[in-house]
């Protein structure tokens, strides 16, 4: 660094020397982060460039609908799991511990709220969200209540249904 800053090499430094290799240091300092703001920069644009591509792939009609509203590939089916009551007449407080189980065509996709359990099994309060990709119509959701106490999964309600099947029953008990 010594020999750097000599640009005379009379084997002393003066001030204008070292104010020129302060100079040079701040100039490499300074291209160097132009050249990071580039990057970033460039970065910055291929994940743009990303996003539009996969929101474009999502976003191709599959073909098919439900009534009149088509599917498009990539559509995201969502369930808001939020609460349940259960009776301690029909069920032991101490032996029971509810999740919900949602799948999509059998086993192909298979997701499950936490288990819930004791003191608030009976009166669980999951809020929980559970997303599933949608290619068709007649694909089939199943929704299960199980009692997982001693993580035995026991099936306590089933509502198998087709998507283009889905409404808004409001006397529905699994709606």
């Amino acid at each position: 660094m010594y020999n750097d800053m000599d640009i005379n090499n009379d084997g002393a430094i003066n001030v204008d020397e070292f104010i020129d290799f302060q100079f040079r240091a701040f100039k490499n300092y300074e291209d160097n982060i132009e050249f990071l703001s580039k990057d970033i920069k460039n970065m910055d644009d291929k994940i743009k460039e990303v996003r539009v591509k996969m929101t474009q792939l999502k976003e191709r009609d599959s073909g098919f609908k439900i009534g009149n509203d088509p599917i498009m590939k990539g559509s995201t089916l969502t369930f808001d799991i939020l609460d349940g009551d259960f009776d301690d007449q029909f069920f032991d407080p101490d032996r029971f511990e509810p999740m919900i189980e949602i799948s999509i065509n059998g086993n192909e996709q298979i997701e499950h709220t936490r288990v819930i359990q004791k003191p608030k099994n009976m009166h669980p309060s999951w809020k929980e969200i559970l997303n599933f990709d949608i290619n068709k119509p007649t694909d089939l959701v199943t929704i299960q209540i199980i009692n997982n106490y001693n993580q035995e999964r026991d099936m306590l309600a089933e509502k198998p249904f087709r998507i283009n099947e889905i409404d808004l029953d409001e006397d529905d008990t699994i709606r």
